[in-house]
Order: structure tokens, then C-alpha cells, then sequence
């Protein structure tokens, strides 16, 4: 039975091994957008002070500028990724009798570890893995932070749009604090869900949060990725690439 589970249907396994040419036509046609986008969401936003005052407006566009510079920065990462998988495909298929090991002279303290006919098998499959991370990561980010720039307009922008002044400072800090912990809970993997008792608090706050912020329909492939990858090494390569954002 789990056998049969895991078994990749063929249609599946025929579109994942042949998507490079799809991503690349999304990647460079997303690329090309962003970049028109990019000046035009930061004007509309900036326009809306014309019309009326409404709360979140700053961290509106923060986020959403957040938002289409990952995904900038993840298509350009694809692309030049696929292009080098590209490059490794071409040069393996023009000398299929692999590497001449006996043609490599270094001397130590130099190490060759390379092994006799060993052709770019691995390096090609590894990046061809890294190129469908990268893509993943680009729009489950995006997805999100849509989703979060979503909660923001609902539960803060519109009750100040509609001035509802009853009781409204206490909903305000219940729902400012409210996205705060959700927050957090995101970037430190859940860290809020796997506490006993305060499970209890937060279920019903979140459950609301992962509805409107989108994440239920990543849910399940986020478990995908982080139940299959190291932890440790993810966020650590993340928090020093977290400046170049």
C-alpha cells in the first residue's frame, strides 16, 4: 500500500522531467513584469493618501515591496541556475565518454577525485533539484505575504477606513499582537503550535490567520520541504543572504 502511494504517476513524472522549458518561459516573462511593477505598486499605494487616511498603509507597502523583490531575486536566481543546468546538459551530451581522468596532472598538495569516465550525472540532477527549490520558495514566500498584506487591509486598514471608534485601541493591539506572534510562529517554524497549553490560545487566532493569509493552500507542501531538508543549514544560509534582500 505505501509502496503504491509513493509511486510517481507517469504523466507526473513525464512533466517534471520536462518543466525546465515552462520555468524558464515563466521565469523570464515574470522577471520582465517585476520589474514594470515594481515602481507602479509603490505609486499606487503612495496615491491612495489622496483619498483617505487608513491604518497598516506603510506596512502595506513594505510587505508588498518585500514581496516582489523575492520573487524578483528567485526568478533571477532560476534563471541563471537553469541556464548553468543548461550548460552542464550541452557539454555532457557533446562528450558522452565522460571525463579522461589520466589527462588531469595536478600534483599535490592538489587532490583530483574525480573517477575515470565519471560524466556530470550528479552536478546536473543537483542543480536541476536546486532550480525547483528556488522556484518553490520564490511563490510560497510570495503567497504569503500576500496573504499577510490581505490581513493587514481586513483587519486593521478597513475598520479604520469605516472609523469604528468603539472599543477600537483594544482590537487594534489584539490584532496588531495577533500578527506579531503569527509572525513569529512563521519564522521559527511553528515554534508557537508544538508549546502544550498555549496550543490551546493560539488555535483559534491562527486558524482564522492561516485561512486569510493563504497558507493553507501551501500548507501541505511546506510540510513537503521543511520534513525533508536540514533545518539548521536552511535558516542559516537564509539569515546571511537576508541582507542581499
Amino acid at each position: 500500500m505505501e509502496n503504491s502511494i509513493h509511486k510517481i504517476p507517469a504523466w507526473l513524472k513525464q512533466i517534471q522531467e520536462n518543466s525546465w522549458e515552462l520555468e524558464l518561459l515563466i521565469s523570464g516573462g515574470a522577471i520582465f513584469s517585476l520589474f514594470q511593477l515594481s515602481g507602479s505598486w509603490i505609486i499606487w499605494v503612495e496615491s491612495t493618501n489622496e483619498f483617505t487616511f487608513f491604518m497598516g498603509r506603510n506596512v502595506i507597502l513594505m510587505i508588498g515591496t518585500l514581496g516582489l523583490e523575492l520573487l524578483k531575486i528567485g526568478f533571477i536566481t532560476h534563471i541563471m541556475l537553469r541556464a548553468l543546468w543548461l550548460a552542464m546538459v550541452c557539454v555532457n551530451y557533446v562528450y558522452p565518454q565522460g571525463i579522461q581522468k589520466e589527462k588531469i596532472t595536478w600534483k599535490k598538495p592538489f587532490k583530483n577525485d574525480i573517477q575515470d569516465n565519471e560524466d556530470l550525472q550528479r552536478p546536473i540532477i543537483k542543480v536541476d533539484r536546486y532550480c525547483g527549490i528556488v522556484m518553490y520558495l520564490s511563490i510560497s514566500s510570495t503567497i504569503l505575504l500576500t496573504g499577510m498584506v490581505f490581513c493587514i487591509f481586513l483587519f486593521l486598514s478597513i475598520p479604520s477606513i469605516l472609523e469604528w471608534d468603539y472599543a477600537y485601541g483594544l482590537y487594534m493591539n489584539i490584532v496588531v499582537v495577533s500578527l506579531v506572534l503569527y509572525v513569529f510562529d512563521l519564522i521559527t517554524g511553528g515554534l508557537l503550535r508544538k508549546i502544550p497549553y498555549v496550543t490551546y490560545i493560539t488555535y483559534p487566532i491562527f486558524s482564522i490567520l492561516d485561512l486569510f493569509t493563504l497558507r493553507k493552500f501551501i500548507q501541505k507542501s511546506g510540510f513537503l520541504f521543511f520534513t525533508n531538508i536540514p533545518k539548521l543549514k536552511f535558516f542559516s544560509v537564509a539569515v546571511v543572504n537576508w541582507p542581499c534582500t
